[in-house]
């Protein structure tokens, strides 16, 4: 038994062949280079020592098992042992012991495909000697070839176990592959340079490692990017000592890109063993570029005891804290589930990736990172990904490259991280998570994007030579000598841009994140650009929108721009929006600062402008919540470098309001489209800021602050809306490019003189308040707009389209209407008067609420509805026409109506409607033209009426009737037309006359004095209602034709009734309708000739009646015959029944029901009807005109009031009719 490295080796009785080095070539199969001459057996001892220091191969001449093989320390050669992937020569066996105290063992170098490996089965102890290596350095793939060789690309590098550098600012050209628990695969090469090869050894016994074992990339060499690792397995009962084990990656020369690490695998099968007694080092490092970020990704070392499971053994990502491009990532090779892996080490700047095939539950695996600065986790693809219920990051940064969505509550603690992969010339990574819980940044905690934007270009980039920053919610800063070059991007109110690169610093990042229940942040959220470096400008901050359920906590959001070297320009901020989305949360419970800075400078006017911060709670609708342009308060700004809305995504954005605050200067661009949509003070320009218009800006709410600077260019537009409660606004006090103002009932204030290109009022009432109104170019007032003046500003004429109008609501008097005397529609409030100077023409509606408008010696012509409200005063001239135009409603809302003087209805077709009672001196209807009353009154003065056109009182929607009251004359053309209707005529002037054929429901002629009324001969005047004439006693109205000895004619309609009283008829033919009976000493009626039809009976024993019935006593009954009665009972002539009608009459008066009646009683013959010339009336009507003249009889009596008659009808079976009259 001897002692070797510690281990006991048991003697060897087998032949001893020693390597002499003796033939032509290296190859074992070679007699000469042995001892004795003769090629080894499989039972012989192999020794390689002083004897000869040449190199040998062996290959398939000599035996594929040895008894044992030993390189003392005399031996300084290297053996080749050509094993092979397929089945040529697969396993080089060795049942003993492999002792290497010196020299080297290698495999045949491979091309372009995996063709050779170092494959050994040792059944003994492996040994490796101090001045010993197991070396498969390069001899993997060749420069260019490999599954993970780079494709693209000036110089990139190779890729195994870890992405090789890319050589430009790209995503790595490759890919990862192999396996991490037995790995056997050759390292890629690079662009020029080859890759790692291939160690595997399985050792029944021990391995003791003094020496190395190593299957690195090709060492630099040639101006081109490395190659990977490739790989080392060794399976062995344990390991002991401190060499080294290693399958690196390795850079090109000249600081050219990093291969990527290769893959190691150590698994131990003894019981009991472990890797406490091996004190070396096992590495699969990335390839040290020397150059910042051109370093390769770390492969992988797997570790395994026997007393874990297979497959369960520690995976280890380790770096060597070099620094490595974006996307330059451990990742993870088809199908691995790291929860199967016992413990997964992530240190030292590594970074481990899984994608789509990848499983990793974060609710099992284990994980040991060394922080989160040294250890990185990134999410490619979500697919095999799981959070559990509550999920805690800490120790490493979790990279959210792809959008997870999950029910989980999470935690970043302290010394955790969220973030993304950062980017290079264009947008690929963001992060987006979203989460159905809540989510909690714990001091010190971060989510953090920081410097992960653009870090080539992007739409903010500046351009050009200068040394600027990057824009994105506000322009990147520049010299004092250079206009900024910077663009701004994105949304307001969700943000989810990267920022832009400096030139020369990156920008920010993008974090979309939504929670469903409280985001606690009590650490920071980030997107910030960044942080100095070189002699540049700096970048643009980023993105963060955050859609959360409510928001505590004392933290920081920020997504501010950074400032470059040196007092180099700094970059503009970026840009955070946050909602609130459970009921009614606000941000009361958030203390914590929220900024978009731009970058600082530190010397004077190169500072970045702000960005922008959007705040929406729960009370805020959609897109209605507040922006807040606001920047550091030692920012010093050009003025060309501001917080500019062009290019906002879509070029038009809908927010609640405006908050300008702390050196914050911002512009809506050319092209663009600002809507405030929120109620009350909207916007709010503080001290020391700007607001800069100079596309459209689109105002709601009530009230602006302005405190700091507000201008607008000549060519944009400001939209004054107004909120939805309709409370008045108060405008800016600015100058405007094209203004208007647009909500239907909302007055818009006034804060001093307009100025402004343009003007349209497209509804609600502007207000100028005694302010001057100087438009420069187009001045319109659109349907439902209103412009309202005192009237005595100084006013640009407006246009007035269908609907538009102006109202005066002065309190002074006034010569005349300023804006002219052609409106579309023209109000009148306030308590001023007004005074027209010309012919005013309205061409829709006139409206009077208050104040007086005095016509003064001017015609109006009203298009549209006329209305006169109570508290208004209209002072017409009788002499002036006011003539309606148009089919409208004319209403007198005045509590004692209005005199409208001479009103002229239509001068073309109009259909005009009254909506009140209304009063005039003439009305005029024209030809074609139409006067609806809908049972309203007029009340006609001197001027009389006029009807060329039609005079409808059928309508009864007041429900009283028409009463039409007129004290001038009546003319009605043979054209008119007049439909009474159930309404009344009442004609009660002087001197006055009736025109034309006219019909009448109830019409009455009174007079206060002696009087003629004069009615046109050959006329007839219809009454179907009733007719009254009614004089005073020794005060007559005379009835006349106007030609003196023709007749007009009275058709009394058989149901209507008549009363006369003091009249004087002449000239009347009443013969086509009832018998008119007026008497003489009772209704004081006089005729005075060629009357026909009318009856002028004089009354006999009238005193004794009148005073029984005046007294109301019973009278004594009597009978009567045809011509005469007892105690004044009408004769059948006197109440004009036809004289050849045998009936038979009586008249008594009796009591009944406590009252006295009269009661006239008849019978009619039956034959004697039937042959009569009233065989064609029906009985009942007969007898109801029998009635009706009765009555007719009795009201002209003098000593008769209110009295009504009903008839009462009885049939006999005789077949006599008797019927009686009841006087009650």
């Amino acid at each position: 038994m001897i002692t070797f490295f510690g281990l006991s080796v048991s003697p060897v009785y087998a032949a001893t062949k020693t390597w002499d080095g003796g033939g032509g070539d290296e190859s074992c199969s070679t007699a000469g280079n042995w001892n004795g001459d003769t090629i080894p057996t499989s039972s012989d001892d192999i020794v390689f020592d002083a004897t000869s220091a040449k190199d040998y191969t062996w290959d398939t001449g000599c035996p594929l098992t040895v008894a044992s093989l030993t390189q003392d320390m005399g031996y300084t050669g290297t053996g080749t042992i050509a094993t092979t992937y397929d089945s040529t020569f697969p396993i080089f066996t060795i049942s003993g012991n492999l002792t290497l105290t010196n020299g080297g063992l290698t495999h045949t170098d491979n091309s372009t495909a995996e063709t050779y490996r170092l494959r050994v089965n040792v059944g003994g102890n492996l040994i490796i000697g101090t001045g010993s290596v197991i070396d498969a350095d390069a001899i993997g793939y060749d420069g260019g070839k490999g599954p993970g060789a780079p494709s693209g690309g000036s110089r990139p590098a190779g890729s195994h176990g870890g992405l090789g550098a890319p050589s430009t600012s790209i995503l790595p050209p490759s890919t990862t592959y192999g396996s991490i628990t037995e790995p056997e695969n050759l390292g890629s090469g690079g662009k020029a340079h080859s890759g790692g090869g291939a160690v595997m050894f399985t050792v029944t016994g021990s391995t003791v490692v003094y020496g190395t074992v190593r299957a690195d990339a090709v060492a630099p060499g040639g101006d081109w990017g490395g190659a990977a690792g490739g790989s080392v397995f060794l399976t062995t009962g344990t390991i002991d000592g401190p060499g080294i084990i290693t399958a690196n990656g390795k850079p090109g020369s000249n600081n050219k890109p990093g291969g990527g690490g290769g893959r190691v695998a150590v698994i131990l099968l003894d019981g009991g063993a472990d890797f406490t007694a091996f004190e070396g080092s096992i590495n699969a490092y990335g390839g040290d570029s020397g150059s910042s970020y051109k370093d390769g990704a770390a492969g992988t070392v797997y570790q395994e005891t026997a007393a874990q499971s297979s497959g369960g053994g520690t995976l280890i990502i380790d770096n060597n804290n070099l620094q490595t491009k974006v996307g330059v990532q451990t990742l993870m090779p088809s199908s691995v589930d790291l929860s199967t892996f016992g413990n997964i080490i992530i240190q030292n700047d590594a970074n481990l990736s899984v994608d789509s095939d990848d499983t990793l539950a974060f609710g099992s695996v284990t994980l040991s990172p060394e922080g989160r600065d040294e250890a990185e986790i990134t999410i490619t693809d979500t697919t095999g990904v799981t959070f559990p219920s509550a999920y805690t990051l800490s120790g490493y940064t979790l990279n959210i490259d792809s959008e997870v969505t999950t029910t989980s509550n999470w935690t970043i603690e302290s010394t955790g991280r969220l973030s993304h992969t950062g980017n290079f010339s264009s947008e690929v990574f963001k992060l987006f998570l979203n989460l159905t819980g809540n989510l909690t940044v714990d001091s010190g905690g971060e989510i953090n994007t920081n410097a992960d934007g653009y870090t080539s270009g992007g739409p903010g980039a500046p351009y050009g030579s200068a040394r600027q920053g990057g824009g994105h919610g506000g322009l990147g800063g520049s010299s004092t000598s250079v206009l900024s070059t910077s663009r701004t991007y994105g949304s307001m109110v969700a943000p989810i841009n990267l920022g832009s690169n400096g030139s020369g610093h990156g920008g920010g990042g993008a974090i979309i994140v939504t929670v469903s229940g409280v985001l606690t942040n009590n650490g920071a959220i980030s997107a910030n650009a960044a942080d100095p470096a070189i002699d540049q400008g700096g970048g643009a901050g980023g993105s963060i929108f955050l859609t959360v359920g409510s928001i505590a906590g004392t933290g920081s959001i920020t997504a501010d721009g950074m400032q470059g070297s040196n007092a180099k320009p700094g970059g503009g901020g970026g840009r955070v929006a946050i909602i609130l989305e459970s009921t009614d949360e606000d941000f009361s419970g958030y203390s914590g600062s929220i900024t978009a800075y731009g970058g600082d400078s530190t010397s004077s006017e190169r500072d970045g402008a702000a960005g922008t911060v959007y705040k929406q709670a729960y009370a805020q609708q959609p897109s209605s919540g507040s922006v807040i342009v606001s920047n550091f308060a030692t920012a010093t700004i050009k003025p060309d470098v501001i917080t500019i809305m062009h290019l906002v995504t879509g070029t038009s954005a809908t927010i609640g309001s405006v908050l300008l605050d702390s050196n914050g200067i911002f512009r809506v661009g050319s092209g663009d489209i600002l809507t405030l949509s929120d109620a009350g003070t909207t916007l709010d320009v503080r001290s020391g800021t700007t607001l800069l218009n100079s596309g459209s800006l689109a105002l709601s709410g009530t009230g602006f602050t302005i405190s700091g600077t507000y201008t607008n260019d000549e060519a944009s537009s400001v939209f004054y809306t107004g909120q939805s409660d309709d409370q008045e606004v108060t405008m800016l006090n600015a100058s405007y490019g094209n203004l208007a103002v647009n909500n239907p009932s909302t007055t818009f204030n006034t804060a001093a003189n307009i100025s402004a290109t343009t003007l349209t009022i497209s509804g609600g009432i502007l207000n100028a308040n005694g302010s001057n109104v100087t438009v420069s170019s187009t001045f319109r007032i659109l349907s439902g707009g209103t412009l309202a003046l005192n009237g005595d500003e100084t006013i640009s004429t407006p246009t007035f389209e269908t609907g538009g109008t102006i109202m005066y609501n002065g309190t002074g008097t006034y010569s005349e209407l300023i804006v002219g005397d052609t409106y579309q529609n023209l109000s009148l409030s306030g308590s001023g008067i007004w005074s027209l100077d010309a012919t005013l023409d309205v061409n829709e509606k006139l409206t009077l609420s208050g104040g007086t408008l005095r016509q003064e010696s001017q015609n109006i012509t009203i298009a549209g509805d006329f209305t006169l409200n109570d508290g208004s005063t209209l002072v017409a001239n009788a002499a002036q026409t006011i003539t309606l135009d148009g089919n409208l409603t004319l209403t007198d809302n005045s509590t004692t109506k209005q005199n409208l003087g001479h009103l002229i209805i239509g001068s073309s077709p109009d259909t005009i409607e009254l909506g009140s009672d209304i009063t005039v001196t003439t009305l005029e209807i024209g030809t074609g033209d139409t006067l609806n009353t809908h049972g309203y009154d007029i009340t006609v003065g001197t001027g009389g009426i006029l009807i060329y056109g039609t005079l409808d009182a059928t309508d009864d929607i007041e429900g009283d009737k028409t009463i039409i009251t007129n004290a001038g004359n009546w003319e009605r053309k043979s054209i008119a037309t007049f439909t009474h209707g159930t309404g009344s005529v009442v004609m009660n002037g002087l001197n006055q006359s009736m025109s034309g054929s006219n019909v009448f429901y109830h019409f009455t002629k009174t007079a206060s004095a002696e009087d003629t009324f004069t009615i046109g001969e050959g006329t007839q005047q219809n009454f179907s209602g009733s007719l009254t004439l009614q004089g005073n006693p020794g005060q007559d109205v005379s009835i006349r034709s106007s030609t003196s000895g023709v007749e007009m004619t009275f058709l009394v309609g058989t149901s209507a009734s008549y009363s006369f009283a003091n009249i004087d008829v002449k000239d009347n033919n009443a013969a086509e309708g009832q018998t008119l009976s007026c008497h003489i000493d009772n209704d004081g009626c006089t005729d005075s000739g060629n009357n026909t039809t009318w009856l002028f009976p004089q009354t006999s024993g009238g005193a004794a009646a009148r005073q029984r019935r005046n007294q109301r006593q019973p009278a004594t009954s009597g009978g009567g015959s045809e011509g005469s009665s007892g105690g004044g009972s009408p004769s059948l002539s006197e109440v004009g029944i036809y004289n050849d009608v045998e009936v038979a009459n009586t008249w008594e008066s009796e009591v009944g029901s406590g009252q006295v009646e009269e009661v006239y009683s008849a019978a009619l013959e039956p034959e004697t009807f039937k042959d009569n010339t009233l065989i064609k009336e029906r009985r009942e009507i007969f007898i109801e005109r029998v009635c009706q003249r009765v009555e007719n009889w009795f009201r002209g009596k003098p000593d008769w009031v209110n009295e009504s008659v009903m008839p009462r009808l009885n049939r006999r079976l005789n077949e006599r009719w008797e019927f009686t009259c009841i006087m009650y």
